[in-house]
């Protein structure tokens, strides 16, 4: 009795990683959708739709391998208030003898808790420190999925190719910053000595702006803008062993950054 995307045959988890991993920000916007929007559009199977306010969660479950973990939603602020990630892990109990030999004793216990468990649940009053007027509750996001989600997320992934193509171990070149905007970015990735895994990060249009703006929306500093005329925006990238202010040291420009690439092919 419902009408929202992602259906069976367009979930992220019945796709293969590397078509799960475009298919995240679709996902996100489809909990969005089921998490802010009181009115939905259902229907039954060959029926006409009608506009109704259900009552739903959505609950999805994933391995914590890295394939599984990339086909949950990246965690910008339009989806992060709307969403809760927990890490859950197979109790020991389960893998001891003791269990193995009384299990059907023991899930019979455990079965025989649900209503009292149902009973708790029904009684449970939000503490105030977790209320949010929207949601009901507060999101949250176990801080090591986070970390996980943030080390294999695009625009990572795009820093790491940055860091070996720009500032290659065995490179003669100066070590100063990058100065250049997300078009020269890009020409650099893909015609320099990672242009095979480039090719595969940036496979659609305004692909290496996209993630040089997620990565300035960070607090680390790293990857910094300034807009020029035209409103087009020049990305300072900073060297990955140099912290500081980015305008107290040197720059690499475009020209002779490929000048360093084409030393590497």
């Amino acid at each position: 009795m419902k009408y929202l995307e992602p259906t069976a045959s367009s979930s992220p988890v019945c796709r293969s990683s590397s078509s799960a991993r475009r298919q995240r920000p679709k996902f996100g916007n489809t909990i969005k959708q089921i998490a802010a929007n009181e009115d939905q559009t259902c229907h039954g199977k060959n029926r006409e739709a009608v506009s109704l306010r259900p009552f739903w969660r959505a609950t999805f479950s994933v391995n914590d391998e890295p394939e599984n973990l990339l086909t949950l939603p990246p965690l910008d602020e339009s989806i992060a208030d709307k969403i809760i990630i927990f890490k859950v892990q197979r109790p020991r109990l389960l893998d001891t003898p003791a269990w193995g030999k009384v299990r059907s004793v023991n899930m019979g216990n455990l079965v025989a808790e649900i209503p009292y468990f149902l009973d708790f649940l029904r009684r449970f009053e939000i503490p105030a420190e977790l209320q949010e007027d929207r949601c009901g509750i507060t999101y949250f996001q176990h801080p090591d999925i986070k970390v996980a989600l943030k080390a294999m997320s695009q625009e990572e992934r795009l820093l790491e190719l940055i860091d070996e193509s720009f500032w290659p171990e065995d490179a003669t070149a100066g070590a100063g910053d990058f100065k250049g905007n997300a078009s020269k970015v890009e020409q650099q990735l893909l015609h320099g000595s990672v242009r095979e895994s480039a090719s595969k990060l940036l496979y659609f249009s305004g692909s290496a702006g996209t993630y040089l703006a997620r990565l300035a929306e960070r607090e680390d500093g790293r990857v910094t803008y300034k807009t020029g005329r035209g409103g087009q925006r020049e990305y300072i990238i900073t060297h990955p062993t140099h912290p500081g202010t980015p305008g107290n040291r040197t720059t690499i420009s475009p020209e002779s950054l490929e000048r360093v690439n084409q030393r590497n092919i």
